[in-house]
């Protein structure tokens, strides 16, 4: 039976995701919800009127089990910021470093399985490989549903790679009920898989399993949610009745069928993919692992069918396919076991390409996020530049609020300066703003010249990497031995990353 472990592999996830937490700490529109819940549960408490949702509840309703969750978790910290007068944003870091610490405990717990089952290379090399990912140690801080259900779906794999069937499809129908109602297909395939292709499940008592844990779910949603939303609600209800019955879910984009395989898989698993594909044919395990993956590949094709696609919806498939991955790459270090010098280029081979393509990957991500930069930007470093002598009233357009700004950044007092915050939307007349002393505004909206810029606040636009610039642009700014200079002509222009103005920073003039 598998068991929950933690070692040196596990240390070093922890240490990547929380590298990639640091670098870009702030949250985009999908992770909104979750992370303002967690904000008022630590400093709002038992104040709900005061509750962010109530004033912008988003589309369809979310849980608040999940913030709850890392909202206690987080509690004594929340004690020893209060005590030390330590800025909000501590806690950002705090409640996102607890969720990607509940991923990798339940990746944890897989991996442990997975040693039990195809032995400890195979488990270490899972651990080294998704290292060498980005997507998957980027995403277990991001306070997304998906991440949350991630949680919950580790351990179903974990309990099923255990030969315990029935506690792994609990476990799944409790995600689906809670967390992320489209869950229910992969539900449905997988406990198809355990009673008709494994054989290792009844398929009476999965379902009645499956029927009784989501009704326990179901019944905790309605308890917590309805209290905290102030009338009767099962929000993933709500949310499977948006995206089924109503159909609005293609109103946010729509992909091509293929696009999981051809575009979101690649992306997740970087050179695993290529390693997966050979695990099919190199490993003498492949079988076995073939038994864990193929639902998988059934769960990402029959979501294809679905027009609004994102890679996050597919995230569940990333740790099986790279078991098939790590069983590839045990053969080839098998095979060449007595050539030390290949095993050695192999190894460096893989690691300076994943490298590469993190590199692309995280400095696209560390300029996504143009909304949560303006307002730090705004409070701790512009000063005199956009004083207006008077207490500072801020509006934050909907631009701004969907690309990092959130309540965990809102300071009451920045220093002797006491700050308000307003994130009213709707707002078209250039006079609906004259009550504000600052705005963080999206350059494509034309304003009055009621208001100075003080700073422009650049957002990705896109890569197209161009090597010929390590000569013409690098080597001058390496000799200069200027790291602004150097990250800016260097690291940006061989990476060929466009940026493009995303938020200005107004001050109203005197």
């Amino acid at each position: 039976m598998g068991r929950f472990w933690w070692d040196r592999y596990d240390t070093l996830l922890l240490a990547i995701a929380t590298m990639y937490l640091i670098a870009c700490p702030y949250n985009k529109v999908e992770e909104s919800f979750n992370t303002q819940a967690a904000h008022d549960i630590l400093f709002h408490t038992l104040d709900l009127v005061s509750y962010d949702h109530h004033e912008f509840p988003g589309v369809v309703p979310r849980t608040f089990i999940g913030p709850l969750v890392l909202a206690l978790l987080s509690l004594p910290m929340r004690l020893l910021q209060a005590a030390l007068a330590l800025p909000k944003w501590v806690m950002l870091y705090t409640v996102r470093w607890y969720l990607g610490l509940l991923v990798l405990v339940g990746l944890g717990h897989l991996r442990a399985s997975i040693k039990d089952k195809f032995g400890d290379r195979a488990a270490r090399w899972m651990a080294l490989l998704i290292a060498l990912q980005f997507h998957f140690l980027f995403y277990c801080t991001r306070t997304l549903p998906n991440t949350f259900a991630l949680v919950l779906v580790l351990h179903c794999y974990a309990y099923w790679m255990a030969d315990r069937p029935y506690k792994a499809l609990a476990i799944l129908a409790v995600a689906t009920m809670v967390f992320r109602s489209e869950l229910f297909i992969l539900c449905g395939i997988l406990g198809l898989w355990m009673c008709f292709v494994e054989r290792s499940a009844g398929f009476f008592k999965a379902i009645g399993t499956g029927i009784l844990a989501a009704l326990v779910a179901i019944a905790a949603s309605v308890a917590i949610d309805s209290v905290f939303w102030g009338r009767p609600l099962w929000p993933e209800g709500v949310v499977l009745y948006f995206n089924t019955v109503l159909n609005k879910s293609h109103e946010w984009g729509v992909f091509p069928p293929l696009w999981y395989f051809t575009s979101a898989m690649p992306r997740a698993l970087l050179a695993s993919l290529p390693l997966a594909l050979l695990g099919v044919i190199l490993s003498p395990q492949r079988i076995k692992a073939l038994r864990f993956a193929s639902p998988l590949l059934l769960y990402v094709a029959a979501y294809s069918f679905l027009p609004h696609k994102e890679l996050r919806f597919i995230i569940y498939a990333v740790p099986l396919l790279t078991l098939l991955a790590a069983l590839a790459m045990e053969s080839i270090m098998q095979y060449l076991r007595r050539q030390a010098f290949l095993r050695v280029v192999v190894v460096v081979a893989l690691g300076a390409a994943s490298v590469a393509c993190l590199s692309l990957l995280a400095v696209a991500a560390f300029y996504n996020y143009p909304g949560g930069v303006a307002l730090g930007r705004l409070q701790h470093q512009l000063g005199d530049a956009c004083h207006v002598g008077e207490h500072p009233r801020l509006h934050m357009d909907i631009h701004a609020t969907m690309t990092g700004v959130s309540r965990f950044l809102e300071e009451p007092r920045v220093g002797p300066v006491q700050w308000s915050y307003s994130k009213l939307e709707n707002l078209t007349a250039p006079a609906q703003y004259r009550g504000f002393t600052h705005l963080l505004h999206d350059p494509e909206d034309p304003l009055a010249d009621d208001f100075n810029v003080c700073a422009v606040v650049e957002g990705f636009a896109g890569m197209r990497p161009n090597p010929r610039s390590l000569v013409s642009e690098c080597l001058p700014a390496l000799r200069r031995a200027r790291f602004h200079s150097l990250w800016e002509k260097c690291v940006l222009s061989v990476l060929g990353v466009r940026l493009e103005p995303s938020v200005l920073i107004l001050a109203r003039k005197s």
